[in-house]
C-alpha cells in the first residue's frame, strides 16, 4: 500500500470513527430522553390515589414481570409496619403503622420484578397475600407514625430515604429496633448497611443474579436471637414517597397489601426476558 493509499485509509477511518460517535451520542440522547419520559409517567403512576385491579395485576404479573415469592412469613400479633428499613424502621416514631390488621399467622411476601429495556432490573412492587380469594377493589392504606409524645401523625403512603421498603409485623419492627440499637451501641462509628447489611444483599445477588442488579436488591433476613424474619427490596427507583393499597374481596375483606413502585406500562420493555 502507498503512503497515499495509507493516509487516505487514516482518513477514512477517522470519519468512520467520528460518524459512529456522533451515532452514539444521538442513542445516548435518545436513551435518556426515554428514561426521563418514563421516569415522569411513573412520578404520576405514583400520585394515584386510586388503583383498579387490572393496574396491580400488572405490577407483579405483567409482561416481562417475574413474581419472587418469599413464603411463611411470620406475622405474629397482625398489627402491620410498612418503613425503609434502615432510614426509619429502626426509630419506633419513624416506623409506619398500618391502621388496619389482620389475623396473626404466616403470609407470603412477595416481588414484582420488571425487565426494563431503559432501566435494567428493577422492583415493581411489594405484596403481603393474606388470602388466597380475589381482590375485586382496592383502597388506599391508611398509615400512622407514631410519636414519642404518644399521638399519632397520618400519613397516606411510606417515605423512603434509603432506596428500601419492608412490609412486616409490629413485633418483628420492635425487635429489629432492639437490634439496631445495639448494633449501633456495638458500633458506633460503623453504618448499618455498609457494615452489616451490604454483605447479606450481595450474596443474594450471587445466590440468584437474574433477579436483582449486581450487589442485591432483596433479602429475607432473620433478626439475631429471634425467629422474627425480615425482607427488605429496593422500591423501584429508590428514594420517594410510595402508596400502599389493601386488595379487598366481594365482602370488603382484606385480600393483599400492595406497596407499588412501578408501572410497567410506564417502561419500555425487552421482548421476551431471560430472568426465569
Amino acid at each position: 500500500m502507498s503512503i497515499f493509499d495509507r493516509f487516505k485509509k487514516k482518513k477514512e477511518d477517522q470519519v468512520q470513527d467520528s460518524r459512529s460517535q456522533a451515532v452514539q451520542a444521538d442513542q445516548e440522547k435518545e436513551a435518556y430522553r426515554k428514561l426521563q419520559s418514563a421516569f415522569a409517567e411513573n412520578r404520576a403512576f405514583l400520585a394515584r390515589k386510586e388503583m383498579d385491579p387490572d393496574t396491580v395485576f400488572r405490577v407483579f404479573h405483567g409482561e416481562n414481570v417475574t413474581i419472587r415469592v418469599f413464603p411463611a412469613v411470620t406475622f405474629p400479633t397482625g398489627s402491620l409496619v410498612a418503613a425503609d428499613p434502615l432510614a426509619y424502621l429502626p426509630q419506633e416514631e419513624m416506623a409506619g403503622h398500618l391502621q388496619r390488621s389482620i389475623p396473626t399467622g404466616r403470609y407470603a411476601l412477595s416481588l414484582g420484578i420488571l425487565q426494563s429495556e431503559i432501566a435494567g432490573i428493577r422492583m415493581s412492587g411489594m405484596k403481603l397475600t393474606v388470602s388466597d380469594r380475589k381482590p375485586v377493589t382496592y383502597e388506599m392504606a391508611k398509615i400512622d407514625m407514631h410519636l414519642a409524645d404518644g399521638t399519632k401523625k397520618p400519613l397516606d403512603g411510606c417515605p423512603v430515604d434509603a432506596g428500601l421498603l419492608t412490609i412486616c409485623d409490629a413485633k418483628t419492627a420492635e425487635d429489629f429496633q432492639k437490634f439496631a440499637q445495639q448494633w449501633y451501641a456495638d458500633h458506633p462509628e460503623q453504618n448499618l448497611y455498609d457494615d452489616y447489611f451490604e454483605a447479606f444483599f450481595v450474596q443474594s445477588w450471587k445466590e440468584e443474579p437474574k433477579l436483582q442488579r449486581e450487589g442485591g436488591d432483596f433479602i429475607r433476613w432473620q433478626i439475631p436471637g429471634t425467629d422474627e424474619e425480615i425482607v427488605m427490596a429496593a422500591s423501584g427507583f429508590g428514594d420517594g414517597f410510595y402508596n400502599l393499597f389493601w386488595g379487598l374481596d366481594e365482602s370488603g375483606n382484606p385480600v393483599e397489601l400492595a406497596a407499588l413502585f412501578i408501572d410497567p406500562g410506564a417502561m419500555e420493555t425487552v421482548g421476551e426476558s431471560d430472568l426465569s
